[in-house]
């Protein structure tokens, strides 16, 4: 039998064309404790719904083996009949029923004459509670007469009275309080003894980063998401694995530097003149940083602004200028506001989307000559959008007749765009999938930059490992990683072989060959050629002249640095498609962003509160990239931020999806676009 009670691979499952799992390979030990951890949105209760069959078979590509046999699960009563048992965070108890009735609810216990048989219920359900410390209740009990930790114990006694083999938990702890915590920890290692494996969802390392960049007090600091004790745990077994790993994250290397330049005798000169760029994008931590190094200083120089403050969530803080002001009374502030990048109907737009946040009207003084109006186009579907925007770009690139052009544009002139003149901005990563399909089917190179979801799939991953330990042997965790993640091997005799047997081939290529072609040459020895996300990196490779650069732009580079070209070989010339956050810093003569719609901006996952102002803050970045076109679309519901704006300042238009005439003629653009 294998170690592996559950191996998930290849599993890639979209909503309306946009991926939220793309091509996830998962491998989990029997008899385990496992933590699925990452970030909101990251897909971690998406791929657990795709393996519990509340996303069916069929829904989804990909294989799911369990217990070494490849399962098709059409619902979750398939999956719970194997043994697979999912309790979600909003816990599916009926708060009416009592306690004994809900640990059997939708699993009754029958008669042969299909009566309930309420004895075996009872003695069953008693037997159930014991096993999760929950003996001493009353089995008649409401549900609801019951605290949420119970009753999330609850959910673990159904689970075991369908004989479970595979727990899965969603967020347990968030909702409970210490001692419920801890009481849910012990069942969980009663179980792992009992042989049950068990799969615990979460995002806590998040929370952690927060913590270590905001400097909060560990012995004072409410969890989001779980109980102090518990969080405090986790918070110290995450450091005590760093150090045992002799390794830093980057807060740990803010905090170590910190610490370095309080204890350290620097002379007072050290830095005469201390220059601070991108000053909105700091954190706490890098914040007292900047103080401690200014520290007998003659001068301090910090530009920026904070309207453009859009990271914090890696931990950068609006108000780091108003602390400023305080620290330094006496510093004098200097405002520009004088603009040369964008038309006056641009700033027009910009200034009203974020003269809503605090500070008052926003006045920018525009130093170019009168442009086209600021466009918004509203689809039926987010495919629509996608398809609008790809007809758009052939349109400014003169892909269509320029009289037909002037006739439904006249304020363009005529005017023909570069296909790098173009970038399209959006919410999320996940949204390019959907663009890159419209585009190419239009035959309209392209480039995504930034940092892909691809770069976190494990073989990814561990071929970036592979090629770092060759750069840098001394680098022992990098090999083991790669061991790990290519081979499922841990380092040993044979492992070392096959990793000696790698290296000898790969390491004369490294300052010889160009990147792509030693991974093409790779991707063949692993037989990794039809995987996506190898395929991605290999598209990424192509900008580079050599690995130690690809590699290096892979660990160090910021968001505009990575670049991924739509097909095998690059073209120059190409459209860029980028998130809103990575398009921080740059600019393009005509910019559309795409689905700015309810949901997306402002950006809302369910879990959190989300953060109106950054999110205005983050639309108005996106709009200011544009030097002389600047189109929005949107589909179902137009954005709050687009709400209420006077009629003067945006276009509206109605975009219809091209359809197919009676002779079999696909429309134009100027067809099925309506301009109101």
């Amino acid at each position: 039998m294998s170690d592996y009670i559950l191996e998930m691979k290849h599993i890639v499952k979209d909503f309306s064309g946009v991926k939220a799992l793309n091509d996830v390979n998962l491998k989990v030990k029997r008899g385990e404790v496992h933590a699925l951890c990452g970030e909101n949105g990251a897909g971690k209760s998406t791929l657990m719904n795709v393996l519990s069959g509340i996303y069916p078979f069929g829904t989804y590509t990909g294989d799911i083996v369990y217990n070494g046999e490849i399962v098709k699960n059409k619902n979750i009563k398939d999956s719970e009949k194997k043994g697979i048992v999912i309790i979600h965070q909003e816990l599916a108890l009926s708060p009416y029923l009592s306690i004994a009735e809900n640990v059997f609810l939708g699993n009754e216990q029958m008669k042969v004459n299909g009566v309930i048989d309420w004895t075996q219920t009872r003695n069953k359900a008693q037997e159930m509670l014991e096993k999760v410390g929950l003996g001493h209740e009353n089995l008649d009990a409401p549900i609801n007469s019951l605290g949420v930790g119970k009753q999330q114990l609850i959910e673990i006694a159904k689970a075991l009275a369908k004989k479970v083999d595979l727990l899965i938990l969603d967020e347990p702890t968030a909702a409970l309080n210490d001692e419920e915590s801890a009481q849910l920890l012990e069942i969980m290692l009663k179980l792992k003894k009992q042989g049950i494996t068990s799969i615990i969802i979460s995002h806590k390392l998040n929370e952690i980063s927060y913590v270590k960049s905001e400097m909060l007090d560990l012995n004072h600091y409410y969890s989001q998401n779980c109980s102090e004790a518990v969080f405090k745990e986790l918070y110290e077994g995450y450091d005590q694995r760093l150090r045992k790993s002799n390794l830093l994250d980057f807060d740990d290397i803010l905090i170590e530097a910190l610490r370095i330049a309080r204890q350290s005798a620097v002379p007072d000169d050290r830095f005469s003149y201390l220059l601070v760029d991108e000053f909105q994008d700091i954190s706490p931590l890098e914040y007292q940083l900047v103080k401690t190094w200014n520290a007998g200083g003659k001068e301090l120089f910090a530009i920026g602004d904070s309207d453009q403050s859009i990271y914090g969530f890696r931990g950068s803080d609006a108000g780091c200028f108003k602390r400023l002001a305080k620290d330094f009374p006496d510093a004098r502030q200097i405002t520009l506001e004088e603009n040369y990048r964008s038309t006056p109907q641009i700033l027009s737009f910009a200034s009203e989307i974020i003269s809503q946040n605090p500070g008052g009207r926003r006045h920018f003084n525009p130093n170019r000559q009168d442009g086209t109006p600021v466009r918004l186009v509203e689809a039926d579907s987010a495919a629509s959008e996608a398809i609008f925007i790809a007809k758009e770009i052939n349109r400014l690139a003169g892909g269509i007749g320029m009289l037909e052009a002037h006739e439904i544009f006249p304020e363009n002139e005529g005017q023909i765009r570069s296909f790098d003149d173009i970038a399209v901005l959006y919410r999320t990563h996940r949204q390019a999938d959907l663009l890159e399909t419209c585009l190419k089917k239009e035959g309209i190179p392209y480039v995504v930059s930034g940092r892909d979801d691809y770069l976190t799939e494990p073989y990814v991953r561990g071929t970036i490992s592979f090629f770092q330990s060759l750069l840098y042997p001394e680098n022992r965790l990098a090999g083991q990683t790669a061991l790990k993640l290519l081979w499922n091997l841990e380092e040993g005799a044979l492992t070392d072989s096959i990793y000696e047997n790698m290296a000898e081939k790969y390491m004369p290529w490294m300052k010889k060959k160009k990147p792509v072609k030693i991974l093409e040459e790779w991707m063949a020895d692993l037989h990794l050629e039809k995987n996506k996300s190898m395929q991605k990196l290999t598209q990424t490779a192509v900008f580079y002249p050599v690995m130690a650069d690809f590699m290096n732009a892979l660990e160090f580079g910021v968001e505009s640095d990575l670049k991924r070209c739509g097909d095998k070989q690059y073209k120059s010339g190409a459209v860029t498609l980028m998130t809103l956050h990575g398009s921080k810093g740059l600019e393009f003569p005509a910019v559309l962003i795409f689905g700015v719609s309810k949901g997306l901006v402002p950006f809302e996952n369910g879990r959190y509160i989300t953060d109106i102002e950054e999110e205005r803050r983050l639309l108005f970045v996106g709009a200011t990239r544009a030097r002389e076109t600047l189109l929005l679309t949107s589909s179902k519901e137009d954005s709050e931020f687009l709400k209420n704006l006077p009629q003067e300042l945006v276009h509206r238009e109605k975009a219809r999806p091209s359809k197919q005439e009676g002779n079999g003629r696909q429309m134009e653009l100027f067809e099925f676009m309506k301009i109101e």
